[in-house]
């Protein structure tokens, strides 16, 4: 029992026989031991929402456990839905996106956690409507240069991954208001991150090389400066906060923060 062609049983009450389902604007296929999709998905024109998870920021009861769809990839056929703002993909996985996904243009909201993910396609940067990605518990080293195209994300999820450090083009989030980094491996932050001045939180927990922060101190700093306090950064130990505290006191980055604001702002 693997495909929907076997599982639709467990569907008929909600969403009628397959070839009615294009008529549905939100389709919630959880639960349903998926192991592919079919061809037929092509039809899902209008669908705007697909759930083959829960919505773990709404549904707080949500377990990784209630998740037994296994998809591991999706088919070309994904292209067809050009209406979709909404998807949710977590504990299905994946280990790649198709670049059929450039498809999507319409999407706002995407959870891709908690699947095996070592890089995206260059082609996400088609989704310039994109507000919220959630890419934590993956694999992910890098990210695509094309993810300059986000311009309108407020939130990203990127921690427990396997990050080494991030591109300047962090820089074109300028609506960003939240930023999890923990669990990575990266050693310092870009210089353009100055310029995300909605950024409220950002977490840098349990990160190697940790030492190295206070080459973004006046980074930092200077987003503080800039949100009148409201910028709040998340260490992971006592000692680094400490150290980090002084060095924002430190009347010596001034001028480095001056630098950075003529260069970057």
């Amino acid at each position: 029992m693997g495909s929907i062609e076997t599982n639709v049983w467990r569907l008929i009450g909600r969403l009628g026989p397959i070839h009615r389902w294009p008529s549905h604007e939100i389709l919630s296929l959880l639960d349903c031991n998926l192991t592919s999709l079919p061809s037929e998905v092509k039809n899902w024109i209008n669908v705007t929402k697909i759930y083959f998870s829960h919505n773990a920021q709404k549904d707080k009861s949500y377990h990784a456990a209630s998740h037994n769809n296994r998809l591991s990839f999706l088919p070309p056929e994904v292209s067809y839905w050009i209406e979709l703002t909404e998807i949710y993909l977590a504990h299905v996985l994946l280990t790649h996106l198709p670049s059929e996904v450039s498809f999507w243009i319409n999407l706002t909201r995407i959870n891709l956690s908690f699947n095996q993910l070592t890089h995206l396609p260059h082609d996400v940067g088609y989704w310039t409507k994109l507000e919220f990605i959630d890419l934590s518990h993956n694999q992910l080293t890098s990210l695509p240069p094309e993810v300059s195209h986000w311009t309108n994300l407020k939130q990203i999820w990127l921690n427990d991954n396997q990050l080494t450090s991030l591109l300047p083009q962090v820089g074109y989030w300028l609506k960003l208001e939240k930023m999890e980094l923990h669990k990575n491996n990266l050693t310092c932050l870009p210089p353009t991150i100055i310029k995300l001045i909605h950024l409220r939180r950002l977490t840098y927990l349990n990160n190697s090389d940790f030492i190295k922060i206070k080459n973004s101190v006046n980074m930092i700093k200077c987003m503080r400066r800039f949100t009148r306090g409201r910028f709040k950064f998340y260490l992971n130990e006592h000692i680094y906060k400490r150290r980090f505290n002084r060095l924002c006191q430190n009347s010596h980055y001034d001028r480095l923060v001056c630098d950075l604001i003529t260069k970057y702002m």
